[in-house]
């Protein structure tokens, strides 16, 4: 009888410890799953940084300076040559877009770009509106032939270049008290240049032409008879 019953106390004593193991055990696994690891919590961190960081003005030309030397010599002219005509282009039509007033000192050296060339008013939100209105001179030759004087039938760039200074008087020719000024003596100049020309006129016409949809409607502002 006293063995049993000490066999029944002793298994009481070793169960009561082995169940407190488990308990043990089952709540430090817990507690182990809930508690994120020092390396994935590490981890997030590290991403949340990246997510949010942002070059400085600064970093970004340097990178871009870098890339740019790391290409090879001719593309990197290429790069740096159409970075400098966009950067020209851009600035001439906000110059061309300024009152003529502020732009009067330097108009003379870069007459030939807006109005030879016509390339500094593409942007009507920027560029300064078409010098060259539809206003064109007429000969009439003593056959009853007429010929166009101004501007020539020929176009290109050197008679663009060569053209802009009548271009802005034929686009005075559009105003009736300009015309009646000094409209007479336009049309004698081109009289004595034909005459020269060997083409001998018998008088010039000062035509205004506006479109109409499809069809272009012809006005005569002036007509001056050719002297000799």
């Amino acid at each position: 009888m006293s063995s049993g019953r000490d066999e029944k106390d002793e298994a009481e004593v070793h169960d009561e410890p082995r169940g407190e193991r488990v308990t043990a055990a089952s709540s430090a696994t817990a507690d182990e799953a809930e508690a994120p690891s020092e390396s994935e919590s590490d981890g997030d961190d590290g991403e949340d940084e990246d997510e949010e960081w942002q070059p400085t003005q600064k970093e970004a030309i340097e990178a871009a300076l870098a890339d740019l030397r790391a290409l090879p010599a001719l593309k990197r002219y290429r790069v740096i040559l159409a970075a400098a005509f966009v950067v020209f282009y851009l600035g001439m039509m906000l110059v061309r877009g300024l009152h003529e007033n502020h732009i009067k000192p330097i108009l003379p050296y870069v007459a030939w770009y807006f109005d030879g060339l016509g390339m500094a008013r593409t942007w009507g939100m920027f560029a300064h509106p078409a010098t060259e209105l539809p206003v064109f001179v007429y000969g009439v030759t003593k056959d009853d032939r007429e010929i166009r004087l101004s501007p020539p039938p020929e176009d290109s760039v050197a008679i663009r270049i060569r053209d802009q200074r009548m271009r802005k008087v034929r686009s005075h020719m559009a105003n009736k008290d300009q015309r009646g000024r000094w409209g007479a003596d336009l049309s004698q100049y081109f009289c004595r240049t034909s005459a020269t020309e060997g083409v001998p006129l018998r008088s010039v016409r000062i035509k205004e032409i506006n479109r109409v949809g499809q069809h272009d409607e012809t006005e005569t502002l002036l007509e001056t008879r050719c002297k000799g």
